[in-house]
């Protein structure tokens, strides 16, 4: 079986993307929890990601885009989301709380049910 590498220049291509990613993050941290909490449109950090450029890069060169890849815009998401995801995701039911949804039980946590 032969296995094929990304070539050089595309990992170096990626890098930069993610680069780019990781340049938003401090936007994307500091308003992600007011903005989950509000249910809020996400407006400073739209503006950070189209200012770094990351809202083209999905875009086929030929139509003024970067023409990334599948794999390189999901190693952005990944970046990015990694920025504004909750501190633990998935969250894991190990005891029962006010909070806790209903019918949880320590170490388990309820399927939800299809209606």
């Amino acid at each position: 079986m032969t296995m094929t590498t990304q070539p050089t220049g595309s990992r170096q291509r990626e890098a930069a993307f993610v680069a780019q990613a990781a340049a938003c993050a401090p936007v994307l941290e500091r308003h992600a929890a007011r903005h989950d909490e509000e249910g809020s449109w996400v407006g400073e950090s739209f503006e950070q990601v189209r200012d770094a450029g990351l809202l083209a890069i999905g875009v086929p060169e030929d139509l003024g885009g970067e023409g990334a890849t599948i794999r390189e815009l999901a190693m952005v998401q990944r970046r990015a989301g990694q920025s504004t995801a909750p501190p633990r995701w998935p969250p894991r039911c190990t005891s029962t709380s006010p909070r806790s949804p209903p019918g949880a039980t320590a170490g388990r946590c309820p399927v939800p049910r299809r209606r």
